[in-house]
């Protein structure tokens, strides 16, 4: 008797499996590809403050950038000599592309 019924539960395995899939895919939750940020009452970070939790309306710039030393508040520049203790970099090609970076 024990045989005979496993003849039958492999030829409905695929179609349970399929029932399962189908449940799970409706269960699972949202993922955002994308940092969301909390939005600050008011910017009170400098440039190189730490805008992790506010984005860029932690920032009196506007402007947070993720860096390697993690999410700063940065400005547009041309030459180190605007980005104070930090430094002018290229991080986008084309006109306008240069962002003050915490030094390394």
């Amino acid at each position: 008797m024990r045989f005979k019924s496993t003849p039958a539960l492999l030829l409905l395995a695929p179609f349970l499996a399929c029932a399962a899939e189908d449940r799970g895919a409706t269960e699972r939750p949202q993922v955002f590809a994308e940092r969301q940020f909390l939005k600050a009452d008011k910017p009170t970070k400098d440039l190189f403050g730490d805008c992790s939790q506010g984005g860029e309306s932690d920032c009196r710039t506007g402007l947070c950038l993720n860096t390697e030393a993690g999410y700063v508040c940065s400005k547009e520049c041309t030459e180190d000599e605007a980005c104070g203790s930090g430094r002018c970099a290229t991080i986008h090609p084309g006109l306008g592309g240069r962002f003050c970076l915490p030094a390394e």
